[in-house]
């Protein structure tokens, strides 16, 4: 309430008390439930303010900004959001901060907890939980580098498209790849992966599998090691709008050992709000 907030030494509204607690890499979370008029969470002060305490951060608003033009000139910063309105933020009420928050509704929805951590580009929104992070940027490497060897080999006619897009190759084709990362340039950020995963599946998996890399993605729902369910929330590019990271430089990065994670950003800011009549 405005009253516990004023007797913790708070002053202003309560995203203002929210974007003052953010750190170095945090992710603002947002959830105002889809609220545009009167639900702009940030504009461009607040941007500022995102990117002064969080230097590299960002936001995903499920609900409204403003000032866009002021929030596009703030380097180094990514903001997600539904839509602009150029209201102030009024009638609304904060229900929870650092807890559960859902973006969207249905089977489309979107959880992210706070630690969760934040990848975006203009692909969409993901929402990973820690344990996963190392899993998902090493397969993410992979699946990079993969693409970069056998768009190449596809161009030079030495795999057909539906050989490079198989989720298990051949023990010629992992060997080719080996040696493209080994000697090409373009492979050096890979060098430290291992493969023996990969070879295994090449010599003991089936060899009439023709599922390609997304559907066995799709089709993995429990973890090898704990046969829990995963849980990867992604928001799809066409629910959110996004701030362009294009109209300025590229954003800071954080990079596994083979770099290839445009953001990847601690969210420790989960807020969850309601509307007010």
């Amino acid at each position: 309430t405005m009253a516990q907030a004023a007797a913790e030494g708070r002053t202003g509204t309560p995203n203002q008390w929210v974007i003052e607690c953010l750190t170095d890499r945090d992710v603002c979370v947002v959830d105002m439930y889809d609220k545009i008029y009167k639900g702009t969470f940030v504009g461009g002060n607040l941007t500022t303010a995102i990117k002064n305490k969080t230097h590299t951060g960002g936001a995903v608003i499920w609900g409204g900004i403003r000032d866009i033009e002021q929030m596009q000139k703030v380097d180094g910063v990514q903001v997600y959001y539904r839509g602009i309105d150029p209201t102030p933020i009024r009638d609304f009420a904060m229900i929870s901060f650092n807890g559960p928050v859902r973006l969207g509704d249905g089977e489309h929805a979107a959880i992210c907890l706070p630690g969760d951590v934040v990848y975006g580009c203009s692909g969409g929104v993901l929402f990973i939980p820690p344990h996963l992070v190392v899993e998902v940027v090493e397969n993410g490497a992979k699946t990079q580098v993969k693409d970069i060897f056998g768009f190449e080999m596809i161009t030079y006619n030495k795999f057909t498209p539906a050989q490079i897009d198989k989720n298990t190759w051949s023990v010629e084709m992992l060997d080719l790849l080996m040696d493209f990362i080994r000697d090409d340039p373009r492979g050096e950020p890979y060098r430290g992966l291992d493969w023996s995963h990969e070879y295994d599946m090449a010599i003991n998996g089936d060899p009439t599998d023709t599922q390609s890399a997304l559907s066995e993605t799709e089709s993995t729902q429990r973890t090898s090691r704990t046969e829990l369910p995963v849980r990867l929330s992604f928001i799809y590019p066409q629910r959110m709008r996004h701030i362009h990271a294009a109209e300025r430089k590229p954003a800071a990065s954080a990079h596994s050992a083979a770099g290839t994670a445009q953001r990847l950003s601690f969210t420790p800011a989960a807020v969850k709000y309601t509307a007010m009549t």
